[in-house]
């Protein structure tokens, strides 16, 4: 069937993205047809799979089976896209050549800079006041997202007295135990899990947030890849507290955008939202440099602009005498 299509279709370039599996044909319909293979690395799957059971370690055999197959894949492509430097030093570490390693970070489609809608109407189904603080989050809920941090950081700072809520748009396996650990809290009502939602209506859920949050846990996945969500929000104008990780620093710029902190450390983050939550003036300043930054650097046109000149790239090599058999 694949033979078939890029016979069909006749391509310049065949592109693959995450995992291995998808490389791994790319590479032998590349190979029988004497084209260019990209391979577009936008995670790590076994360090996802690593940090999803703690009793796993990078001994275990399926673990060095799949970094061994995702090696081996980097290595025989002509051309090696990633989303963030943290993840184009990991690759390199693997052995392949910085000149065939090319960061095209996250982005966005550019319906996402445009003005939130109003959040009056996701606040109002779940009973948040229009001058109440809520923090939160789109994204699925695995461990080490740390929405547990996120929870404990709110719980502080309503016995301080705050209006703050929690706000989680999003499923997946640890939901259950975040609506426990939030009932433990007290956060019966002013923690807000929606689950998942449809597409169509996440931007209402960012319009609803002062604050989006990314307390990722420092583990190795999080250390090392770049999330999509926080870029989404910040398109919107929303300013972002994250975990201070190497991944993360290279989204959220401190002081300008947004704010980092130790990762799991919910007192620090309680603070630093008690401190935007007062000022009304530093989120809008955060949330209209993320905006810029976004629009600038992030975008599906500067994304396919990156890769035509990749491409073109990978073609001329193709195509200069003495470079095949």
């Amino acid at each position: 069937m694949a033979s078939a299509l890029v016979e069909a279709l006749r391509p310049d370039v065949l592109h693959a993205a995450s995992n291995h599996h998808n490389a791994a044909l790319a590479l032998e319909l590349g190979r029988r047809f004497d084209l260019p293979v990209v391979y577009e690395v936008r995670g790590f799957l076994e360090e996802s799979w690593l940090s999803r059971d703690p009793s796993r370690s990078v001994d275990d055999a399926f673990y060095r089976a799949e970094r061994a197959s995702e090696t081996a894949c980097m290595l025989a492509a002509d051309l090696v896209v990633t989303l963030g430097e943290a993840m184009r030093a990991d690759i390199e570490a693997r052995g392949v050549p910085r000149e065939r390693l090319l960061v095209v970070p996250n982005a966005v489609d550019a319906s996402f800079l445009e003005p939130l809608p109003s959040g009056a109407g996701v606040r109002g189904e779940l009973g948040i006041g229009a001058e109440e603080f809520v923090v939160g989050t789109t994204t699925s809920c695995f461990g080490y997202e740390g929405l547990d941090t996120l929870l404990e950081a709110v719980a502080l700072m309503r016995e301080r007295g705050e209006a703050a809520h929690a706000l989680v748009v999003g499923d997946g396996p640890e939901l259950p135990s975040l609506r426990s650990l939030a009932a433990s809290l007290g956060l019966e009502d002013t923690a807000h899990f929606t689950g998942r939602v449809p597409a169509a209506r996440v931007r209402e859920h960012h319009a609803a947030l002062d604050v989006f949050a990314v307390p990722r846990r420092d583990e190795r996945v999080c250390r090392l890849v770049t999330p999509l969500k926080p870029v989404e929000a910040m398109a919107g104008g929303l300013p972002v507290v994250a975990s201070d990780l190497p991944a993360l620093r290279e989204i959220v710029e401190p002081g300008v955008t947004g704010e980092l902190i130790p990762s799991g450390e919910s007192a620090t983050l309680a603070d630093v939202l008690t401190k935007l939550a007062y000022s009304r003036e530093k989120r809008i300043s955060y949330g209209h440099a993320g905006r810029s930054l976004v629009g600038a650097d992030r975008t599906w046109t500067e994304a396919a602009y990156r890769y035509n000149q990749a491409y073109r790239v990978q073609i001329q090599k193709m195509t200069e005498p003495g470079q095949n058999p």
